[in-house]
C-alpha cells in the first residue's frame, strides 16, 4: 500500500519537476529572498534586493534556501523540497482514512489528494500553503487518535499541539484557527470534552516554548506586518475585488479531474446515514470553505486545507459504491459524474490538438498515442458506468488520471515556458546590457528578478530622475523599466544614455536603457 502511494506520489509530484520554470510573482519573489538569505545569512531579517522585505516567517525562506544549499540554485533546486510535503499530504490522509473508515479507503482518498490538480500544483512549487496543509492535516490526525477509546490523550494532544505550532511558524495564526474550528465542531457534534482541556494546555505551553520566542527574534516591524496587516486586515477589510463565491467558481477546475465527485457529495449531505459517515470530513471542508468565504482577502492556494476533506469525501463515497450500500440518489449523481467526464475526456483528447493553437503560440506537445489512449479510457469509463459497475469505473478514473497528470505537468504546462517564464527575456536583456550592475525601475515581474540576479547586481531605483542620475554615473550601467513609467524619466542634458532594447513579456514590456551607447543603440533618447 505504501509502495503504491509512492509510487503514485512519485508520478504526480517529481515527473519533469525541472520542465516548469518559474512564472508567478509571488513564488519567484520567496526564491529570490531564499537567495539573499544564503547569500548574507540574515535569518531572521529576510532581505530582497537587498532591502529588509518582511513577506513570510523565516522558517518558510529557510526550507526554500535548504533546499537550494541541498540540491542546488535552480528552479528545480529551490523547489525541490516542496514535493515532501505532498508525500506527507497524502501519507496523513491515507492515516486519516484509516483511523475514520478502512485502509482501503484511506489509500484511495491519499491517491485522491496526489492527483487533484491544485494539490498536485502546489506540491511542484515553493508555496507556503502545502506545509499549513499537512500542519492541519497532522493536528486533525493526532486529534482522532486523542479520541480513540483507552488512547494516551494528553500525548496526543500534545502531538496535535506540536503540529500546529509548527505550522504557525510558517503560516502564523492559521495554522491554529482552521484545525481548531474543525475540532471545536466535532467537539459540539460528539460531547468529547475531555479532549478539550489537554489540547488548549499543550497548545499554549508549545506556543510560548516555540513560537513566542521565535516571532520575538523577527521583531517588532515584521510581527505588526505578518499579524495585524497580513491577518487581521486582510480577513477583516471591505471592499475586496473577489466575489462573495469566488471559492464555488474555482473549486470544481481546482479538484479535477475528481470534480465529478462533488454533486454526490452535496447529494449526500440529503443522507442520515451518511451524514453521520461522513461527518468529520463535511465539517473539515465546510467549516474551511465557509471561513476563507467569509475573508475579504482571497486567493485560490487558500483552499489547499480543505483538500484532504475533500479527498476523504470522494474515497468514502466510492468505498459505499463498491460495497452497494449508498443511497440511489447518491449513486445516479456519482454514475452522471463518471459519464460526464468519461464525455469531458473525449471532447479534450479530441479538440485539443486543433484548439492548442488557436490560443497559444508554442507548439503542443501532444502526439496521437496520448490522444487515443484518452479516448480508449475514456470510453471504458463510460461503457463501465453505464453498466452501473461504479467500483470498476473508479478504478478505471485513477488510471486515468495518472495520465492526465504526467501529460499536464510533465507535457503540457512546461511547453508555455517560452511565453510565460522571464528566463529569455532577462538572458537577453543581461546579453545586451553587458554590464556588473543593473538598475531596475517601475513595476518589473519578479521572475525577471530572479533570472537577472546571478548575472549582474539588481538595484532598486525609487524615481524617475533617480534613473537619470544613476545613469549619469561615469561607470557602465543599465536600466530595466517597466515601459509604463518611461515617461517620469527626465532627459539627460547631455544625452548620455540611449535605449537598447525593447521586451515584451506576459505582463507588460520593458525597456532597456544604457549610458554606454555603441551602433546597436534604438535611439539616443530615453523617453
Amino acid at each position: 500500500m505504501a509502495a503504491l502511494l509512492l509510487a503514485v506520489g512519485a508520478l504526480a509530484f517529481l515527473y519533469n519537476l525541472s520542465g516548469l520554470e518559474l512564472w508567478g510573482i509571488d513564488e519567484s519573489g520567496y526564491i529570490q529572498r531564499a537567495r539573499e538569505l544564503l547569500a548574507h545569512q540574515r535569518w531572521f531579517a529576510p532581505t530582497y534586493l537587498g532591502e529588509t522585505n518582511f513577506d513570510k516567517p523565516p522558517l518558510f525562506y529557510w526550507l526554500i534556501a535548504a533546499s537550494g544549499w541541498i540540491f542546488g540554485q535552480s528552479d528545480a533546486g529551490f523547489r525541490a523540497l516542496f514535493p515532501l510535503f505532498g508525500f506527507v499530504g497524502a501519507f496523513l490522509t491515507l492515516a486519516i482514512g484509516t483511523r475514520l473508515y478502512d485502509r482501503t479507503t484511506g489509500l484511495v482518498a491519499a491517491i485522491l489528494l496526489s492527483t487533484s490538480f491544485l494539490f498536485l500544483s502546489y506540491a511542484r512549487k515553493a508555496f507556503p500553503d502545502l506545509p499549513l496543509t499537512c500542519s492541519v492535516a497532522g493536528a486533525l490526525w493526532a486529534y482522532l487518535r486523542a479520541t480513540a477509546p483507552g488512547a494516551p490523550v494528553g500525548r496526543w494532544c500534545a502531538v496535535a499541539a506540536l503540529c500546529m505550532t509548527t505550522g504557525s511558524l510558517i503560516k502564523g495564526l492559521l495554522a491554529y484557527v482552521l484545525p481548531g474550528l474543525v475540532i471545536g465542531l466535532d467537539l459540539l457534534a460528539t460531547r468529547r470534552v475531555r479532549v478539550l482541556r489537554p489540547l488548549i494546555a499543550w497548545s499554549g505551553i508549545t506556543a510560548l516554548a516555540i513560537a513566542v520566542p521565535y516571532y520575538a527574534a523577527t521583531g517588532w516591524p515584521f510581527i505588526r506586518l505578518f499579524f495585524f496587516e497580513h491577518h487581521w486586515q486582510r480577513f477583516l477589510a471591505w471592499g475586496s475585488h473577489r466575489p462573495l463565491l469566488y471559492y464555488l467558481e474555482f473549486l470544481p477546475g481546482d479538484f479535477l479531474p475528481w470534480s465529478f465527485l462533488l454533486p454526490a457529495m452535496l447529494v449526500a449531505l440529503a443522507s442520515r446515514d451518511l451524514r453521520h459517515d461522513l461527518r468529520l470530513p463535511f465539517l473539515w471542508a465546510g467549516s474551511l470553505l465557509v471561513f476563507f468565504t467569509l475573508s475579504s482577502h482571497k486567493w485560490e492556494p487558500y483552499l489547499l486545507p480543505l483538500f484532504p476533506a475533500l479527498a476523504l469525501l470522494a474515497a468514502r463515497l466510492w468505498q459505499r459504491g463498491w460495497e452497494g450500500t449508498l443511497p440511489r440518489a447518491v449513486l445516479r449523481a456519482l454514475q452522471g459524474g463518471l459519464l460526464l467526464e468519461a464525455l469531458v475526456l473525449v471532447g479534450v483528447a479530441l479538440a485539443l490538438p486543433a484548439l492548442w493553437p488557436r490560443r497559444f503560440s508554442v507548439p503542443l506537445p501532444w502526439s496521437a498515442w496520448k490522444s487515443a489512449l484518452l479516448v480508449a479510457g475514456a470510453l471504458i469509463l463510460a461503457e463501465r458506468t453505464l453498466r452501473r459497475r461504479v467500483g470498476q469505473a473508479f478504478i478505471v478514473a485513477l488510471g486515468l488520471a495518472a495520465v492526465l497528470t504526467a501529460l499536464v505537468t510533465g507535457s503540457l504546462m512546461p511547453a508555455l515556458n517560452p511565453m510565460r517564464s522571464a528566463r529569455l527575456v532577462a538572458e537577453q536583456v543581461l546579453r545586451t546590457a553587458a554590464v556588473p550592475e543593473l538598475g531596475i525601475y517601475g513595476d518589473v515581474n519578479a521572475a525577471m528578478v530572479v533570472y537577472l540576479a546571478p548575472g549582474a547586481r539588481v538595484k532598486v531605483l525609487p524615481d524617475g530622475p533617480e534613473v537619470t542620475r544613476y545613469l549619469a554615473d561615469g561607470q557602465a550601467r543599465a536600466v530595466l523599466l517597466d515601459q509604463r513609467v518611461a515617461d517620469t524619466i527626465p532627459p539627460d542634458p547631455a544625452g548620455g544614455h540611449c535605449l537598447l532594447l525593447r521586451a515584451a513579456y506576459v505582463d507588460g514590456r520593458y525597456l532597456l536603457l544604457s549610458n554606454r551607447c555603441g551602433a546597436n543603440a534604438l535611439s539616443r533618447r530615453s523617453r
